[in-house]
């Protein structure tokens, strides 16, 4: 059974603070699992797999409230 959570974050790759950082040793270490399809909404723009990038105009504000 593959479980499919979600993280919901302000900050992710590239990081502007600690969370972003702790987001993303959480996605990758669960990615290296194998059995975890780990979907981040983020304002973050990458290329990573299995991110979708919400609200990017905001990022260059600090943050967005929607998502603190």
């Amino acid at each position: 059974m593959t479980l499919r959570p979600g993280i919901l974050t302000y900050d992710f790759v590239p990081f502007i603070g600690g969370q972003g950082r702790v987001t993303h040793d959480l996605w990758r270490h669960l990615a290296m699992r194998g059995d975890v399809e780990v979907t981040v909404i983020s304002p973050a723009r990458n290329e990573l797999p299995a991110h979708v990038s919400q609200f990017a105009a905001t990022r260059r504000l600090g943050g967005h409230p929607l998502f603190s």
